[in-house]
Parts: structure tokens; sequence; C-alpha cells
């Protein structure tokens, strides 16, 4: 198989929605975006079919009973993430990578199974505790203390697995997301070829 699915990762708030647009549309690396299937809800300003696929619990049991997850995990002890097998295995059909968000969680099933492993690649951006909590802040004002606490563990956890498990981990913390994405797009071309 000479497709890659490349996923791409990082801790909360590290810009992973901002660059993700500016890769898929560079012609050049061939990209084409698989969407997450979700139990969270909608936020503000998102859309269903926009990076996104929200489906019910019920709906998500039926997919793993179904064998079309290649990796799901419970997120933050809340919603349930997935990657689905028959959306990658449509987009490698045409000849395209895959450009694909993940958590950590989900790499570490990756990890552990040599058969997609073989064609998966990940990028894990991060930046600091402080930029974390002001762009959790700047999504939602009313979010508690206790809810920015847990997501800045996640964070250290996040960032600890990544130097271990992940292909690339890369500080995007003083990158404007123009340079974000020029430098993404270089550690991509490495890992698709």
């Amino acid at each position: 198989m000479n497709q890659k699915l490349i996923f791409l990762m990082g801790v909360s708030g590290s810009g992973k929605n901002t660059v993700q647009p500016g890769l898929l549309a560079d012609e050049s690396l061939q990209l084409e975006q698989v969407n997450t299937t979700t139990t969270r809800p909608l936020r503000p300003g998102e859309n269903h079919g926009l990076f996104y696929d929200f489906v019910s619990q019920e709906r998500f049991d039926e997919l793993i009973q179904a064998g079309d997850f290649i990796e799901y995990a419970l997120v933050h002890d809340k919603y349930y993430y997935g990657t689905r097998k028959s959306l990658v295995q449509d987009v490698f059909s045409h000849h395209k990578n895959v450009l694909k968000q993940l958590d950590i969680h989900g790499w570490e099933q990756i990890v552990h199974r040599p058969e997609v492993r073989s064609y998966a690649r990940s990028v894990f951006m991060t930046i600091s505790d402080e930029t974390i909590r002001q762009r959790i802040l700047s999504r939602d004002e009313t979010i508690a203390e206790e809810e920015i606490q847990r997501r800045l563990m996640s964070a250290h956890y996040e960032r600890q697995k990544a130097t271990e498990l992940c292909d690339v981990v890369i500080d995007v913390e003083d990158m404007t997301p123009e340079e974000q994405c020029h430098r993404l797009k270089d550690l991509i071309v490495g890992l698709l070829w």
C-alpha cells in the first residue's frame, strides 16, 4: 500500500483545526480529510460533517460491533471518538493520502496494530500550558476551573506519550498559523515517502 494515513495530533488548543484546511488545500500532498466520528455534542460554530460526524452513543456502539473502527477511545472520560476504516479505505481507493485528526489514546492503539501502523504516520503539535488555558477560555469563558485543570493534566500525559510514540513532535508555541502550516507540510512530505 503506497497511500498513507497521516494523523494530526496535539494538545487542546494547539491549532489542529486551524492548520488542517491549509494542509488539505495543498495539492502536492494529495491529502483528503476523513472525519472523526464522535459522541460529543456540537460546539458553537461547528457543523456536522466538517471535521466531525456527530452520532449517538447507540450508533457509535453499532459501528464498533460492525468492526468499522481503526481505533476509538473515550476522551476526557466523557465522549467517544473514532476513525472509521470504511472512510479511510474509500480515500485510498482513489489513490490519495488521508489527513485525520486523532488524540494520543487512539494513536496508542494504532502503535500496537502492525497492520495499521504499516501505513499510519503521526505528527503531534504542542504548546505551553498557559497558551492552552488562554485558548480554552477564548472558546468558552464560562468553563469551570476544574475542567481547565483536567485538560491541562491530559496535555501533560499527551506530551509524554507523544514523545515516546509519535513519528514527529513539534512545538508550535511561537508560530503563526501560516508558519505552522508550512512547517507541517515539510514534515508530512517526509512522512509520505
